[in-house]
């Protein structure tokens, strides 16, 4: 018995690892677990071509698209839209927002493509579908199960505004009087968990999602109520388009790459997301796993006489470790080696207690104060608190806690306080196995010469990108001799004209002037002239960034942003600059059309509120008072939410850009014309007389009534109109809109389809 004991003993928890490793192994390949939140595959854009397709997703919309814990775009559609720009030789700019606007930025132009949509084309004419992407069922989810979707029969439902489940299933099913719109799907599911609606509707996979991120398991998928494919959709009448995406989904699913997406978001994603979900998944590995948990505890009672040795066996190997540390120390490969206890911050030999005493402070000097007293009396400036934050004992201990066990710190530090030097400081983190306590073995290593030969590594380095085709020239000048720094620089000074050795402050002033344009000029030279730079690098500089516009021909200019390196060039102790020219003329032009962007309304393309209210505040302000007179026009859809409620909310977006588009007619390109509120719009004009604005006001009633053809039916619009005239009703834009609005409420009550000069006028 005692033989069996001791042979247990030696190899028991051997094999019974073996045993418990090799029962695992089987049930996973038999039943092998799927992890939702472990992609095996991440499909990022490449954005490497000439051409860019702007995609419109839903913002709100796991698992196709939301915002990740980073604040980038991610989900299924994201990264199937990588995977198909690419397959396109296109880049993938995705942009994220609520459900409405996706669409209308679809419908009005300002993107390519929507992701998200029902594949039912009678009921999306405006749009033009892709072949089927992916199966994912509308669900109605509730707190108590449906035996058919009768039972939604006077019932609360929650549905996302604007979602094909309204329009295609529960709208021509007879539900809509029970039907409450949202935004987002976050607000959808809120309602339901808040009681204000029983059951919520989405697609199945978006539910799962959205009801673990609010913490509501308790609400789950009540009866099935539509099976049908989302697709991708692009703008009605751009079939060119449409047949290259349908190529690239075609190819996408041939290769694979749609599955394994599916797979990765659509199934471990969705299936198993909770506690619940693993433990009904796996039942089989865990039981499996468990059987052989007890087999291994079985071992380990056996192995357990001999757990006292080979605990003191380990103690012994970690004390043969430290040793080795302390043997490894003293190679001489480092000046100095010093023992530190952090655990009671405190030196932790004698040769760190005679270091500290030759610091000037006493030997047993705690280790956070001794930190302190280098820090203050060796270390250069600008590296004192890095050093603090690399070896502080509260801060080698979060490291230790973390699993970190090697600190490494570069810095300046000078014994004389005059000359500094480069020194490494290497600490190795370990436990001390006789008193538990955590402690540092810190080498110091001269590295000084090894800095030196980066730099000349980073001005080889600065070489090899310049020759990497990024830029459209790259020369080197010799900033301190004020003079070109190779042949190539030379060579161009003579392509300006200038002799090769020509003084490069003289080159500069040559290129200003033949080729920069006039109000460029002078930041050009700020920039580049020798002594500006060599005042940048004794401020610790070392790059220079400036944008201009040039011509080569003295016709044409375009954007040009020039990047200058600056180093010190050992060999003639000379202070050197790299400079880099890249055209930036695509990149002003973006720049240009977004700031366009930003001051419009971007369903009708007119100022919105907030500039509209600027402009008009700008314009009472340069006039002095009594000098002009002007008109202040606010005007309103008449009847405009009925449109909405019995049309859809599209076809009230064409009414309102139409009705926009009618304005831009009526009035000239300098009146301010702009779109201030839902139905609302405003316009400021200078005008002669009060009759010519009455004369005027006639005039656009009768032109903004207008009549409308949809699906659904034949209907017409007017406007109501107020006007308030300054200076007499106001000199700013808060006077004349609360006069204009009181002089609109009058045409209102009045039975709409009119207008109204304010009485005070």
């Amino acid at each position: 018995m005692k033989k069996f004991n001791a042979v247990l003993g030696k190899y028991g928890w051997s094999a019974g690892f073996v045993v418990f490793l090799a029962a695992c192994l089987a049930l996973f390949f038999s039943s092998p677990p799927r992890f939702g939140n472990m992609p095996r595959m991440t499909f990022t854009p490449g954005n490497i071509y000439e051409k860019t397709l702007v995609v419109a997703m839903d913002y709100d919309y796991q698992p196709y698209s939301f915002f990740d814990g980073n604040g980038k775009p991610a989900g299924f559609d994201v990264e199937l839209i990588y995977a198909l720009a690419d397959k396109m030789g296109v880049n993938a700019d995705v942009r994220l927002m609520p459900w409405n606007d996706a669409r209308n930025s679809v419908l009005s132009g300002r993107a390519d493509l929507l992701t998200g949509l029902e594949r039912v084309p009678e009921n999306m004419p405006a749009f033009e579908l892709s072949v089927p992407v992916h199966n994912d069922p509308f669900i109605a989810f509730g707190t108590a199960p449906l035996d058919g979707m009768n039972g939604l029969g006077g019932k609360r439902i929650a549905v996302l505004r604007g979602s094909a489940s309204y329009d295609t299933i529960l709208k021509p099913y007879g539900f809509e009087r029970g039907i409450t719109l949202y935004d987002s799907y976050h607000d959808v599911f809120a309602s339901v968990i808040r009681g204000e609606n029983d059951y919520a509707v989405s697609r199945y996979s978006v539910g799962r999602r959205e009801l673990v991120q609010l913490g509501a398991e308790h609400i789950q998928a009540a009866v099935v109520l539509s099976n049908n494919y989302l697709c991708i959709g692009v703008r009605g009448g751009n079939r060119a388009l449409l047949e290259r995406v349908d190529a690239a989904l075609v190819e996408l699913a041939v290769n694979g790459t749609k599955e394994a997406l599916v797979e990765k978001w659509l199934e471990r994603y969705v299936d198993v997301i909770s506690w619940a979900d693993f433990l009904k998944a796996y039942k089989v590995s865990i039981m499996g796993a468990s059987c052989g948990l007890a087999l291994l505890i079985g071992f380990f009672i056996a192995y357990s006489r001999s757990r006292n040795a080979r605990l003191r066996q380990k103690d012994m190997e970690r004390i043969l470790e430290y040793q080795r540390l302390i043997t490894e120390a003293t190679k001489g490969l480092y000046e100095n080696i010093y023992e530190l206890d952090i655990t009671r911050n405190r030196a932790a030999s004698e040769e760190t207690r005679h270091y500290f005493e030759r610091l000037g402070i006493p030997g047993d000097t705690p280790v956070d104060e001794a930190l302190r007293h280098i820090a203050a009396t060796q270390i250069r400036t600008e590296d004192r608190q890095g050093y603090l934050d690399a070896f502080s004992p509260e801060k080698v201990l979060e490291a230790y806690q973390k699993g970190v066990r090697s600190l490494s710190y570069d810095f300046m530090i000078s014994g004389d306080g005059k000359s500094y030097y480069w020194l490494r400081i290497m600490a190795r983190i370990f436990v001390l196995p006789q008193d538990r306590s955590v402690r540092l073995i810190v080498y110091r290593q001269n590295i000084d010469a090894e800095k030196r030969h980066w730099k000349m590594y980073q001005y080889q380095r600065m070489v090899m990108e310049a020759a990497k085709g990024l830029y459209e020239d790259i020369y080197e000048m010799d900033m301190t001799h004020n003079c070109a720094g190779n042949e190539e620089t030379r060579a161009y000074f003579e392509t300006l004209g200038l002799p090769g050795d020509a003084a490069y402050d003289r080159f500069l002033r040559c290129v200003a002037e033949k080729q920069i344009k006039d109000e460029y000029r002078q930041r050009y030279l700020d920039a580049f002239l020798p002594d500006r730079v060599l005042q940048a690098y004794a401020r610790g500089t070392d790059s220079l960034v400036c944008e201009v516009m040039l011509s080569t021909d003295g016709v044409r200019y375009y954007w040009l942003r020039i990047t200058a390196r600056v180093f010190f060039w050992a060999e003639d102790n000379s202070v050197r600059i790299f400079s880099f020219r890249q055209n930036i003329d695509a990149e002003k032009s973006r720049e240009s059309l977004l700031s366009a962007q930003a001051r419009l309304d971007p369903l009708t393309g007119l100022y919105n509120k907030t500039v509209t209210e600027n402009l008009i505040g700008e314009a009472l302000t340069s006039s002095a008072a009594g000098d002009c007179r002007y008109a202040f026009f606010i005007l309103d859809v008449d009847n405009f939410k009925l449109v909405n409620d019995d049309f859809g909310h599209a076809v009230g977006d064409m009414v309102l850009r139409e009705f926009s588009a009618e304005l831009k007619r009526q009035f000239r390109e300098k009146d301010i014309v702009g779109r201030i509120g839902g139905d609302e719009f405003a316009a400021f004009l200078r005008v002669p007389d009060r009759g010519w604005v009455e004369k005027k006001a006639r005039a656009l009633s009768s032109a903004l009534r207008k009549s409308f053809r949809s699906d659904a039916g034949d209907f017409s619009i007017s406007a109501s109109i107020g006007i308030a005239l300054a200076p007499g009703d106001g000199t700013d834009f808060a006077a004349l809109y609360k006069n204009a609005d009181a002089a609109l409420y009058q045409t209102k009550k009045r039975g709409k389809n009119g207008f109204t000069v304010h009485a005070g006028a």
